[in-house]
């Protein structure tokens, strides 16, 4: 559950404080009651939920030691299968149709990355596009949250441009017809090449914690592959974990995507971005990070200027 910020508090010399924490309560209140949110339940305590009641068991046997790949984890212990987390979500349906729904569930009550205070849309993406060109396109975007948001926060200001949500058929095909807008949906495996190039920006949301360092990197290729110089951008929207100070609910992410995907967000995020920037430095000539959070907070750093 989404928490309320602390630091807001009833001061009676405060007259901004209780409107604060009134509407924070009501965004996260409001986010439980969503469908994906309800929907995620019975994905997370019945095919997840076993994973986690197995995991003592699967450490014993292992000899406490990190899994090799990702189908040699917990999740594959528990349920005595070779097939990775998404495929074995999708082969055991409703689970995938849960998890899928689950991700919109997540994003209700946090901040999102085209909001104000965010990322700099009006200046960075909207600024100098090519009329009736590709301006988003979300790469493993699951059923659209964060592309329909971006639509309906700028889809005025776009023009002609088109807005493309990319995922497996399996995905794309439990979206309801009536949802979408002007996003069109076309079904890609991002380990292939990529089919809309030059667009203004290719983005990812939680797609590269789930893999290992040797498929990002592969996943990043294609994409790179597809930008146009001078032009295009790749937005990476991620949980980033730092040596101290980390938030709980960032590393209990950690911890469950070490439970059911063999892969630790840490790996990617220690020394303050240092395994961010070794990953990306070598392919990317200049990339910013923009911020970082802490749960539902968004904290924006002094770099991202």
């Amino acid at each position: 559950m989404a928490t309320v910020d602390p630091s807001v508090t009833l001061h009676p010399n405060d007259l901004h404080a209780a409107p604060s924490l009134l509407s924070s309560i009501q965004t996260q209140s409001a986010s439980l009651l969503s469908p994906d949110t309800s929907a995620a339940g019975p994905g997370t305590t019945g095919g997840l939920g076993k994973v986690v009641l197995s995991l003592p068991s699967y450490l014993e046997d292992k000899g406490f030691k990190t899994p090799q790949g990702i189908a040699d984890g917990p999740l594959q212990y528990a349920h005595e299968t070779g097939m990775d987390m998404f495929e074995w979500l999708h082969a055991n349906p409703p689970a995938g149709e849960q998890f899928n729904r689950h991700m919109g569930g997540y994003a209700n009550g946090r901040p999102a990355w085209y909001e104000e205070g965010f990322y700099p849309v009006e200046g960075r993406l909207l600024r100098g596009l090519e009329e009736g060109g590709a301006v988003l396109v979300d790469v493993g975007g699951g059923l659209g949250h964060d592309v329909r948001g971006f639509e309906k926060r700028w889809g005025q200001k776009i023009g002609a441009g088109r807005l493309v949500l990319q995922d497996l058929e399996r995905v794309i095909e439990q979206i309801p017809g009536t949802e979408g807008g002007r996003v069109e949906r076309m079904v890609y495996d991002f380990y292939t090449e990529q089919p809309v190039k030059g667009a203004r920006t290719y983005y990812l949301h939680s797609v590269l914690h789930d893999w290992p360092d040797e498929l990002c990197v592969k996943i990043l290729e294609r994409i790179k592959a597809a930008m146009k110089p001078g032009y295009s951008r790749l937005l990476i929207n991620e949980n980033v974990i730092p040596d101290t100070g980390a938030h709980w609910e960032t590393t209990a992410l950690d911890v469950m995507l070490a439970r059911v995907c063999c892969r630790r967000e840490s790996a990617l995020g220690l020394s303050g971005f240092a395994c961010w920037k070794g990953m990306l430095g070598s392919r990317w000539s200049r990339f910013i990070i923009i911020g970082t959070t802490r749960g539902v907070e968004w904290r924006p750093l002094s770099s991202a200027s």
